[in-house]
């Protein structure tokens, strides 16, 4: 793509300043503390952007994290927008790449051309001497697309006579190097060489998914990589070979760098006066504020024979190696483990840039995504300890609001100071209540249905907000349903001091201790206790149910048997299922080719960056339902849920709703779907993600919302008490109901 613009002067807007407050030309001037957060906010943007889109950090040792690291004392010690500026170049030196810089402040004077009286086109002693750079400045000054060919001419004639070529490329200003010079140099190939030229091509990183980074399973195949555009091939319609020939370059060259490859793989001489630093790039800018600008290489130069860079002739020059791809897993620095603050500040800029290119549902955050940056950057700095660092980390992670932010390993400090065990009590959320939902077969002086008024003398209402400052979900009802399991969190066999609301409305103080972690036997026990019925089989009225928590996969075709010839069934998804849906969904439709939930991935590249479209381009998937393996199966069917079904659960609703006209009951799921990947992060730390965004068949939005019952039926507190299935139960009663 010769004939491309070179460079978009686009602008990567920062999250730290509003729309309004970029163009208001009245607005005062930051200084101080707020000075200083906005430029270490568009350094954190600018540094994610060479992180994921300059092709040397992918194929060059390149430590782009100690860049960072060692520039953030600059950045927090500049006085002056000039201090600012060397700072953001220091760091980007550790590139090595003269292309990628800040720039001169806009609207700066550039030095006048000298004019030159000498033909543009002339031949001495059978050299033929070209000023393409000349001649297409002359083709832009006409404003005629016919110009080109009319100052051409005298070339094209003198070509056949040549017994040399001299092409000067070199320009006294900044041009285009995908404009009239090379559409020039094509004609004038074209027209003399009678064998076809390839020219170079360009390559550049792009980015499906975001690879997860721990080296576990991921479902979403989520994969970097470097794309090689396909070489423009001339087709040499002369009648003769071309003639030795010398191209002259310079910074500002108006050629192409794929034309100037092409011409040194079939011999040319190429001769830079001074090094060319733009020629094989194209330029991404991005505005740092105070009229301080960077410029960016997204691209790189490939050769016809597959060398990377642009090659010369002469003293000092030489080509390149092909260079391949390198690893560009990150470092969590396990060994830290408490990171120093430019690490502190490492894990924000590493998290906010993963977030911002590949979280699929950056467009759900809503405005707290615009100033997280400035939000935690102070507060990263002010941590004191190992357990302040991890508790801020696990503050970011709730910007998400995606109830796939799980944590991963390293949180162990912080873990224990929030508390690891936990007595032998489930706690719910029922009708705006923190209530006790299971017990153990003992007596512990509790009873199922008591209200939690206060833990260890707080009010439940108050460390119900504290624990959900840590605790990142998707939607309300999954937010609470965390907010639970972590209320009555302690250390190990610690006492817990409980003051309860008896259904009576008598108060009661009640002591337990934190016996089991939640991994224990005895508490999976407790937690998945068994509803009384078999995983799948015939009710006394005559309809079908079936556990697709406990039901596994090998089961499904007994289950289907099971329950052949009955009139509806309840499949119960309050729980997380075992991959069943893909062998069950076909059988519920004669349908086929059944779509059944819409992906969309992140699909970003280094070429798109400024491109307000290609910087959020998706990549579009529709998962269809696979063939059926059996009978169908055509009787009624209803699914039950609750905030306990997420992404496989709610997944398994969307086949199930694609198969067939299914009933949900109960209520809104916990909104979270989506393959998930892994980050990590300094001090051995790892958070997840849900790195696809996935919708209804029809398009619908899931994520943040769940599925959403088309009969709301939500447990009660005098229902538990009885010990009644009040969801199971409006099931049954409107099945009941003539069809």
């Amino acid at each position: 793509m010769i004939m491309r613009c070179l460079l978009l002067l686009g602008c990567l807007w920062l999250p730290i300043v509003s729309d309004a407050a970029a163009t208001a030309s009245t607005a005062p001037p930051a200084s101080g503390e707020t000075l200083r957060l906005q430029r270490l906010a568009a350094v954190a943007a600018l540094w994610n952007e060479v992180k994921y889109f300059h092709p040397y950090v992918a194929t060059r040792p390149v430590d782009w994290d100690k860049a960072l690291v060692d520039t953030l004392p600059r950045i927090n010690a500049a006085k002056t927008s000039d201090d600012y500026r060397a700072a953001v170049d220091g760091m980007l030196a550790a590139l090595n790449d003269p292309s990628t810089r800040t720039l001169e402040a806009p609207g700066k004077a550039l030095p006048n051309a000298k004019a030159d009286p000498s033909p543009m086109v002339r031949m001495a002693a059978g050299v033929l001497h070209v000023d393409i750079a000349r001649l297409s400045a002359a083709v832009d000054a006409s404003g005629s697309n016919s110009a080109g060919a009319r100052l051409l001419q005298p070339a094209l004639e003198a070509m056949p006579k040549a017994k040399s070529v001299v092409i000067d490329a070199r320009a006294a200003l900044p041009s285009d190097p995908g404009g009239a010079a090379t559409s020039l140099m094509q004609m004038l190939l074209n027209a003399s060489s009678n064998r076809p030229l390839q020219l170079g091509s360009m390559r550049y990183r792009s980015h499906n998914g975001y690879p997860t980074q721990t080296g576990s399973y991921s479902s979403g195949g989520y994969v970097s990589g470097m794309i090689t555009e396909q070489p423009t091939v001339l087709p040499g319609l002369g009648k003769q070979p071309l003639p030795p020939m010398r191209m002259l370059i310079n910074a500002n060259s108006t050629l192409s760098a794929e034309m100037i490859a092409g011409l040194h793989a079939i011999g040319a001489r190429i001769v830079s006066e001074g090094k060319p630093t733009e020629v094989d790039a194209s330029p991404h800018i991005v505005e740092l504020g105070e009229g301080v600008r960077a410029q960016m290489r997204t691209t790189e130069l490939v050769s016809p024979d597959g060398s990377v860079g642009l090659q010369l002739d002469g003293a000092g020059s030489g080509g390149k190696a092909i260079a391949p791809m390198r690893s560009t897993i990150d470092s969590p620095y396990a060994e830290m483990k408490f990171p120093a603050v430019e690490y502190r500040l490492l894990a924000l800029f590493r998290f906010w840039g993963v977030i911002d290119n590949f979280f699929a549902y950056k467009h759900l955050i809503g405005p707290s995504w615009d100033d997280v940056l400035v939000r935690y950057i102070p507060r990263f700095e002010a941590n004191r300890n190992i357990i302040d660092y991890q508790l801020t980390v696990r503050a970011l992670a709730t910007e998400t609001h995606d109830s796939h932010s799980f944590l991963g390993g390293g949180f162990t400090e912080s873990a224990a100071h929030l508390g690891r065990n936990l007595p032998p009590v489930e706690l719910q959320w029922i009708q705006g209540q923190t209530v006790v939902a299971k017990l153990p077969g003992d007596d512990i002086g509790l009873r199922v249905g008591d209200i939690v008024r206060t833990v260890d003398g707080r009010p439940v209402s108050e460390l119900r907000d504290y624990l959900g400052g840590f605790i990142a979900a998707s939607t309300p009802q999954a937010w609470q349903r965390d907010i639970q399991g972590s209320l009555l969190r302690g250390p190990a066999d610690s006492r817990v001091h409980l003051g309860v609301t008896r259904s009576d409305g008598k108060p009661r103080d009640v002591v337990l201790i934190r016996s089991m972690l939640p991994g224990d036997p005895k508490w999976q026990q407790l937690h998945s206790a068994a509803p009384p019925l078999p995983v799948f089989g015939v009710l006394p009225d005559g309809s079908a149910y079936v556990d697709l928590g406990r039901l596994q996969r090998s089961e499904v075709n007994a289950m289907f048997d099971a329950i052949k010839g009955t009139r509806a069934t309840i499949f119960d998804m309050r729980s997380y299922p075992n991959g069943t849906a893909w062998s069950i969904a076909p059988r519920l439709t004669k349908k086929k080719n059944v779509v059944g939930a819409q992906f969309l991935g992140p699909m970003v590249d280094g070429r798109g960056r400024d491109d307000s479209d290609l910087r959020n381009a998706k990549q579009a998937m529709e998962q269809r339902l696979p063939p059926a393996e059996g009978p169908p199966y055509l009787g009624r069917v209803v699914m039950l849920v609750n905030e306990q079904t997420q992404s496989q659960a709610e997944h398994t609703g969307l086949f199930f709703e694609a198969a067939t006209d299914v009933t949900f009951i109960g209520s809104p799921t916990a909104g979270a779907n989506g393959d998930v990947t892994q980050m990590v992060l300094p001090g051995g730390l790892g958070l997840s993600f849900s790195g696809h965004d996935v919708r209804h068949a029809d398009g619908r939005q899931l994520q943040r919302i769940g599925l959403v019952p088309h009969i709301v039926v939500a447990p009660t507190i005098a229902g538990l008490v009885a010990g009644k299935d009040e969801v199971l139960q409006a099931a049954l009663d409107f099945l009941a109901r003539p069809d």
